[in-house]
């Protein structure tokens, strides 16, 4: 009798609610935004990555301002952009366009905000700073220019950047998802699936609209997606192998109008996915750590 995992931990956001967004924090948290869409609301909310405890749920990002009870962004114009150790860094935009009016740096720890500046835009990571455009305003007209703002506090450091050092900041920045740590399942070609018989054996002679694929260590990891019983939609569903056991396997979303794409991600050997666009579940994927039921 083979051994199938179990979850780990699940984390529902709302009946009406869409998972939108997921980042790690160096701290432990999973901090991700949920939107309301019938309620254009845009919240945030914070886990802890092991144990799936919630740090802060329905968390609503306000105006600059200690005291302001405005909702950024008009409540709905928001999310995630990075993270560095045990912060989260937020933005705003306007309806009308997609330039961000401000950063906000919040521990989700505490569920408060750390500092915030208006008119800067996150651009990229370096050793001891944030590279971000500011905007400031003479005679009525914008003027942007590049500063490098202290991690925890927002200062701007008094530093004068040249273009060549602009572009060597970002030139050697990593991708977020390299910083974080994350792995991502890549859309898998015929010659590619090919490779892996167990999953065409799997799939039998279902047909097959497209595959999301994931190793990691002795795991092998699909996203399958076939059309539904439901007439233009489709089901997609998770299935994951450890050599060549199948030990976990679960429908992410059935009868839907699109496949359910980069809705899986794996970081500190735990892997996420989003079931139903409204339930986060989580898997361990540690040999020494990870719960079992009989199949």
């Amino acid at each position: 009798m083979s051994k199938q995992l179990a979850l780990c931990w699940r984390y529902h956001a709302g009946n009406n609610a869409l998972i939108w967004q997921i980042m790690f924090t160096e701290s432990g948290l999973l901090v991700g935004q949920k939107r309301l869409v019938a309620e254009k609301k845009a919240l945030f909310f914070a886990l802890n990555e092991t144990s799936g405890e919630v740090a802060v749920d329905d968390f609503v990002l306000m105006e600059h301002g200690e005291d302001s009870t405005i909702p950024a962004g008009e409540g709905w114009f928001t999310g995630i952009v990075t993270t560095r150790h045990a912060l989260t860094y937020c933005y705003a935009t306007a309806p009308e366009s997609p330039e961000h009016l401000g950063m906000w740096a919040i521990d989700f720890r505490e569920g408060k905000v750390v500092w915030s500046k208006a008119g800067a835009s996150f651009v990229a990571h370096s050793k001891n700073a944030i590279l971000a455009v500011a905007t400031t305003f003479f005679a009525g007209f914008p003027e942007r220019h590049f500063v490098l703002l202290e991690p925890t506090t927002g200062n701007e450091q008094p530093a004068t950047l040249t273009i060549e050092q602009v572009n060597a900041i970002r030139a050697a920045a990593e991708p977020e998802e390299v910083r974080q740590g994350v792995m991502m399942p890549d859309l898998a070609n015929e010659l590619l699936l090919a490779a892996f018989p167990i999953i065409t054996e799997h799939v039998g002679n279902k047909q097959l609209l497209c595959c999301e694929l994931l190793t990691h260590g002795n795991w092998l990891i699909a996203t399958l997606h076939y059309p539904s019983a439901t007439p233009n939609c489709c089901d997609s569903y998770l299935a994951m192998w450890q050599g060549d056991t199948l030990r976990y396997h679960d429908y992410m979303e059935q009868a839907a109008t699109r496949p359910l794409l980069n809705s899986v991600i794996v970081h500190n050997k735990h892997l996420f996915y989003i079931k139903a666009k409204n339930e986060l579940c989580c898997l361990c994927l540690s040999t020494h750590h990870a719960n079992h039921t009989d199949a």
